[in-house]
């Protein structure tokens, strides 16, 4: 499937910032012009959603646990590293 658009190579790293940061990590390299997109799904339970200024998305459960889905910056985004 990815492949078929142009995908050469999709890393993901996920790292643990103790105390309560996970932080996800996707690494695309590509042929050609192409838009990518990514979709989170969140437990029901996160019902208080934002939409951020940054692109970002922020959401927050009953009892106070939140989460925050930010995108990196566009520069970091188009950068080809060797």
């Amino acid at each position: 499937y990815y492949r078929e658009r142009g995908v050469t190579q999709l890393v993901r790293t996920f790292a643990y910032l103790k105390p309560n940061v996970f932080l996800v990590l996707d690494a695309v390299r590509a042929t050609g012009s192409n838009r990518f997109e990514q979709h989170f799904h969140l437990h029901p339970s996160f019902t208080a959603v934002e939409r951020l200024a940054s692109g970002g998305v922020a959401a927050r459960r009953a009892d106070g646990v939140g989460v925050m889905v930010v995108p990196c910056d566009t520069a970091v985004q188009t950068r080809t590293v060797c």
